[in-house]
């Protein structure tokens, strides 16, 4: 399965793509292993700015075949940062 998502929020987006462990960073999306980019930042990287068409703060997840428990502790555990970081960037 795949899926993109955009925070609202660069730092956000990079704060949750950081702590994922289970997520490998990558921008290969052809494995059975779970994996994650943020398009910007790896695969447009090379695009300039001005002509990307896809918001900066998008994130791209492929869910693998992992245990799925597994994989929901780790994507709860990387949000939580996520909404960490969010709340302390309003200040």
């Amino acid at each position: 399965m795949l899926l993109s998502f955009e925070t609202g929020n660069v730092k956000v987006s990079e704060a949750i793509v950081s702590t994922l462990k289970l997520f490998k960073i990558t921008v290969s999306f052809g494995g059975c292993s779970s994996v994650v980019e943020m398009p910007c930042l790896l695969s447009h990287a090379s695009i300039p700015a001005e002509e990307q068409h896809i918001p900066a703060d998008v994130v791209r997840m492929s869910i693998g075949i992992e245990n799925i428990k597994d994989l929901m502790a780790d994507i709860s555990q990387a949000f939580k940062e996520g909404e960490r970081v969010a709340r302390t960037s309003k200040m």
